[in-house]
């Protein structure tokens, strides 16, 4: 019996010393997506399972005027993923909730004059995405793709002004 337990408790032990070495902060640029063109993102790994784990992640955009009627805009992007490791080299399959909300000021034109009001418009863009990413478990360089569904069907229907983004985003980022 004691044997049994001192078994056990070895294992324990060996089994939170691998757990310690998982990186579990991410900092990325994300390209595409439902930031249309980048964002500045931080992401956490929740638990420190390395083969099935959570991650959310918060980010930034800041686009530069598409016309002439809006100034820049901001994109606060957010996630909830379920990453699962497919192979021992690092590589995880991806699925994600995304919500971004997109906060623009819009010039107004008073009447027929030259003079302008200013309106700020705030919108919300729910999503679900499907991805690969490269990610070594102690630290370092990764990479993640991922396809953003609704924004993809949104792509493909006519008279579509395309309001939710790219349809697909490439990240590359640094883990520790």
């Amino acid at each position: 019996m004691k044997r049994v337990l001192l078994i056990f408790i070895i294992g324990i032990l060996s089994l939170n010393a691998k757990t310690q070495d998982l990186t579990r902060n991410n900092v990325f640029v994300e390209l595409g997506g439902l930031s249309y063109y980048y964002s500045l993102n931080y992401e956490r790994l929740l638990t420190e399972n390395v083969k099935t784990n959570f991650t959310y992640r918060i980010g930034l955009s800041s686009s530069f005027p598409f016309e002439q009627i809006t100034d820049a805009s901001y994109i606060i992007p957010m996630s909830f993923s379920l990453i699962r490791q497919i192979s021992d080299r690092n590589f995880y399959f991806e699925a994600k909730a995304i919500l971004a909300f997109s906060i623009y000021k819009e010039h107004i034109r008073i009447d027929n004059s030259r003079a302008y009001t200013y309106e700020y418009t705030k919108e919300m863009y729910p999503d679900l995405g499907v991805g690969v990413r490269w990610q070594p478990t102690k630290g370092g360089f990764f990479w993640n793709i991922t396809l953003q569904l609704r924004s993809c069907l949104n792509t493909f229907e006519e008279n579509s002004d395309n309001e939710l983004g790219f349809p697909l985003s490439a990240s590359l980022g640094y883990s520790f």
